[in-house]
């Protein structure tokens, strides 16, 4: 991924076929994909699924309900 553009990348998830999260520019982010989807499909064979996603707030404090 970082070869492909990426600033940074981590592969998290291996044991079950695992998984990279990598941090790209928005406007990198079609490109970086493609490149990252195509050299494992010729290094490995397989195909591989791609989610684009952005960071947002967390859900914040969770606050203890007495029952």
């Amino acid at each position: 991924a970082v070869a492909s553009g990426a600033y940074g990348a981590r592969l998290t998830g291996a044991g079950f076929g695992g998984c990279i999260v990598a941090f790209v520019a928005p406007t990198e982010s079609e490109r970086m994909v493609a490149s990252v989807i195509s050299r494992y499909r010729a290094e490995t064979g397989l195909d591989a699924t791609a989610f684009s996603v952005r960071a947002v707030e967390g859900a914040g404090p969770v606050a203890r309900v007495n029952a």
